[in-house]
């Protein structure tokens, strides 16, 4: 049962950004497919005494750590706030997706149990990572499985963002920020000539798939990840910045995006959207609204709140998934997330740190310029609660938990 497990995670990892929303009734099939495995998982710990047993260390090794303790806890405030909901199935469904993210780690954690599964789970990664940039660069050229609206005219002329697979052009380029770095670094961590090639040549189809989804965020991301790496790795990562800057100056389109980032930031929808966030947590400071009613209760507040409307802005997000964390869930609800972001940080720095294992040092310190780029990228959208593309920060955090949990059992024996 345990290798049938083992061969859905994998399953999972490749399929969950190639199934879209418009595949119609096939559309829920990865969130189908995690399902299973946590049931699957579930009935496999309750068969037998010994697989009892071990299910109970695994619960008391997993709460006594500040990852687990804090996901957990704040499950516990998301599963009761949808008693004081507006909408309360749609709290029940950001709820219960939380509560998989953890079911997904905890699996992982201790069903990842040797290098060759690590190893594994990291190339069913790079499979998909390379199936989506293949796919992002036919797309760009001839338009299909692009929405219309990602094809506008703008100032510099017709732009087309591309998505691949996925429903925006933000959230793919937020999966190859994360993407990005661990690729390039997995360049370093090996001799062999045909790996190290393989390496670069996703990387740099990665980069431009990126460049192609012309998605601001992701480019502030990638710039951090660039900085975080120069500071941890080498200075010369900040020269290869450097060398990037003639490319964004020359691409009219891109350099079309940035030229009026600031007003757009102060005079367009972000600063009100999260003015409305702001008003929610003065109203609702120690509970919140309820988890994921944020939408639900825009509209109400924009009538509370007139001069915070924006044309044509119904039901709409709040551009910022710390303010939307702090305006459903209270006080306690954005302290335990920030907790579970602090406990995932401290894992990667442990696996970068501690390993000893060049595939294992170099794919997380490039995690770690991603993560760090990541979390700065969801100030100005809800990257966290976009499921093609934050499942796979928590999938990575799974497996460097399991990473510093072989190395503990290692260190005991």
């Amino acid at each position: 049962m345990s290798q049938v497990i083992y061969f859905l995670i994998c399953t999972y990892i490749v399929v969950l950004p190639l199934i879209s929303e418009s595949m119609g009734r096939f559309s829920k099939a990865s969130d189908v497919l995690l399902i299973l495995i946590i049931l699957l998982y579930v009935i496999n710990m309750l068969l037998s005494s010994e697989n009892r047993k071990k299910l109970w260390e695994n619960l008391k090794d997993f709460f006594s750590s500040l990852l687990g303790i804090s996901m957990v806890l704040l499950s516990f405030i998301m599963i009761f706030s949808i008693s004081y909901a507006t909408e309360k199935g749609l709290s029940t469904m950001e709820t219960f997706r939380f509560i998989t993210y953890i079911g997904l780690i905890f699996i992982i954690k201790y069903e990842a149990n040797s290098k060759e599964r690590i190893k594994t789970i990291i190339r069913c990664f790079l499979l998909t990572t390379t199936l989506l940039c293949i796919f992002g660069v036919i797309q760009y050229f001839t338009g299909i499985g692009l929405n219309e609206k990602f094809t506008g005219l703008e100032a510099s002329g017709t732009v087309v963002r591309i998505t691949s697979t996925m429903q925006n052009p933000n959230g793919f380029g937020a999966y190859l920020v994360l993407a990005f770095f661990p690729i390039m670094m997995l360049s370093f961590s090996t001799k062999n000539n045909r790996l190290k090639g393989f390496y670069v040549i996703l990387s740099l189809l990665v980069l431009i798939n990126l460049l192609l989804t012309a998605s601001r965020n992701s480019i502030i991301g990638l710039v951090i990840g660039f900085v975080v790496l120069g500071i941890l790795y080498s200075y010369k990562f900040l020269f290869l910045f450097l060398l990037g800057i003639p490319i964004f100056l020359f691409d009219k389109s891109l350099l079309s995006r940035f030229t009026n980032i600031t007003e757009e930031i102060l005079n367009g929808p972000r600063i009100k959207l999260w003015q409305i966030a702001r008003m929610m947590i003065k109203e609702h400071p120690i509970l919140g609204v309820g988890n994921g009613n944020y939408v639900s209760l825009y509209d109400e507040y924009v009538k509370k709140y007139p001069q915070y409307k924006y044309p044509d802005y119904h039901r709409f997000s709040s551009h910022n998934s710390y303010l939307k964390v702090q305006s459903e869930l209270g006080i306690f609800g954005i302290a335990l997330f920030i907790s579970t972001l602090v406990a995932s940080i401290k894992t990667i720095i442990g696996v970068y740190k501690k390993s000893k294992d060049k595939y294992y040092k170099f794919f997380y310190m490039g995690f770690m310029a991603s993560a760090v780029g990541f979390l700065l990228m969801n100030m100005l959208d809800n990257l966290f609660f976009s499921p093609q593309t934050t499942t796979y920060f928590w999938v990575f955090i799974g497996l460097g938990e399991a990473i510093l949990l072989q190395f503990r059992k290692h260190k005991v024996s």
